[in-house]
């Protein structure tokens, strides 16, 4: 199967139990595990071994001539293939009394394939490749490549800073001295069938390098986009609650002091649903606006805005081992009704409200102030400004923070991808309570994390900026819905 030093396990979590003579593998993420018909008391020891420390081919071999008296070598590379074939064989190189790499694969979708490493060519990692500590030892993966590499021993980390140029295999047999180079080479071979390097050209271009798909991905975007959602990756994925028993979830309203904050006026809803116009003319006319020339916004309409699109209508404590945690009602739906998005208004031009930064209470429908006027909530309105091409600042800058510690408090793997798909809703949200009022509306694809965190002294990792939303009055003499 391999000249090279490879030592083949089972999956640290493979199980396989008993059917009568046959064993049978249960795959992660297969309806189809695998059916070993009567396997000879020799593979039975093989098995035990591949579950227990691993063995090389001749370890292998051993143990089936010692316990069947001959070895089918065709035979033994095919029942390799069908361990393969479901994802549960791993191969490790071993060092000086050591391990230094293994190959795991992660779904059902990996197939290892067998590199021919050639003297005549320079090879270099893949730029979508990620390096980082875990667990005490080194995790290397890449999301081309539902298989993931563990490099167990500080001698293999040289190997792969040398391949982040075009590297010759005699370069890499002698980057580190006390690594033999049939070792170096089995790394190397490890990293190629994980879709982490790749053979380069004169240029020392990958093939990579030349799929037109893939050079307008930027490496964390399709790390991020093949880890949060389940398909080539072995970390759990969903609503795990990974922290029940350990952390409490926060509470479904950011604690706030009761009596303090502007109260806004709560329009009427009853008189509102009459004279609205039909929802297919609201979504029809949607459109971003940023010129705010003959606009006027007062507090009125900012109440009345925020009331429509963000206010809180009923709160439910925690009520189930299901939903171990209080939730609450919105004008808008939120994965796992979680709701962690914050709403934050610089306001530099609203009759009825000093300019300044206000945090918005949903609950109690009223604004809390933050400051006056800052340099930094100044920034933040012509940051927006820039941003959009508007020729002004707009009156109004929403800015949706997120309380990071909601989602992920339950979710596993997904926490930041959903709060990204609720800040897309809110947007629409927005949009869609602006245009009916008569508003102008603009949301903005990036906005400075930092910078907000500074002015409304907000701790980044615990809530953090990640959209935001301009907000302009009406024209002038229009009397709106």
């Amino acid at each position: 199967m391999t000249a090279y030093p490879f030592v083949f396990s089972l999956k640290s979590a493979t199980t396989f139990y008993a059917e009568g003579d046959d064993l049978i593998f249960p795959v992660q993420g297969s309806s189809q595990g695998l059916r070993w018909r009567s396997p000879t008391q020799g593979w039975r020891k093989t098995l035990a071994c591949l579950a227990a420390d691993g063995a090389d081919l001749d370890g292998i071999a051993r143990i089936l001539q010692s316990q069947d008296g001959s070895v089918d070598w065709a035979k033994l590379h095919y029942l390799l293939g069908r361990l393969d074939a479901k994802g549960l064989l791993s191969r490790s190189v071993p060092g000086n009394g050591t391990v230094l790499a293994t190959l795991l694969p992660m779904t059902v979708r990996f197939r290892f394939a067998l590199p021919k490493l050639s003297p005549d060519s320079h090879y270099r990692l893949s730029r979508f490749v990620s390096l980082r500590p875990e667990q005490g030892q080194w995790l290397l993966e890449t999301p081309l490549s539902p298989a993931k590499l563990w490099l167990h021993d500080g001698q293999a980390l040289p190997l792969v800073a040398c391949l982040a140029q075009p590297t010759s295999l005699d370069t890499l047999c002698r980057a580190v001295p006390n690594c033999k180079p049939d070792k170096a080479l089995a790394v190397l071979a490890l990293l190629v069938a994980a879709g982490a390097a790749a053979p380069c050209d004169a240029v020392g271009q990958l093939p990579e390098d030349g799929n037109i798909a893939l050079r307008q991905w930027e490496s964390v975007d399709l790390l991020f986009h093949s880890r949060s959602r389940p398909g080539r990756h072995d970390g759990l994925c969903g609503a795990t609650f990974r922290f029940l028993g350990q952390i409490d979830p926060l509470p479904a309203l950011k604690p706030l002091a009761a009596d303090a904050g502007l109260p806004l006026p709560i329009p009427d809803m009853a008189r509102i649903q009459q004279q609205d116009p039909p929802f297919a003319a609201v979504v029809e006319n949607r459109r971003s606006i940023r010129d705010y020339t003959g606009r006027e916004l007062d507090l009125a309409l900012l109440s009345e805005f925020l009331f429509r699109a963000a206010r809180v209508k009923a709160q439910t404590d925690a009520d189930s081992p299901s939903r171990p945690y209080p939730i609450t009602q919105r004008p808008y739906p939120n994965g796992g009704a979680l709701y962690e998005l914050e709403l934050y208004l610089s306001v530099g031009a609203c009759t009825g409200l000093t300019a300044g930064l206000y945090h918005y209470e949903p609950l109690g429908h009223r604004l809390l102030p933050i400051s006056g006027l800052t340099t930094d909530v100044q920034q933040l309105l012509d940051n927006a400004r820039l941003n959009s091409g508007a020729a002004t600042q707009p009156p109004v800058l929403l800015t949706l923070v997120a309380r990071c510690q909601r989602p992920a408090w339950k979710y596993q793997g997904m926490a930041y991808a959903l709060m990204l798909k609720n800040t897309g809703v809110l947007y629409h949200q927005l949009y869609l309570a602006a245009t009916v009022m008569g508003l102008a509306p603009c949301g903005l694809g990036m906005g400075d994390s930092d910078l907000f965190a500074e002015a409304a002294r907000l701790d980044y990792y615990q809530e953090t900026a990640v959209g935001e939303f301009m907000l302009g009055g009406r024209l002038s003499g229009d009397l709106g819905s």
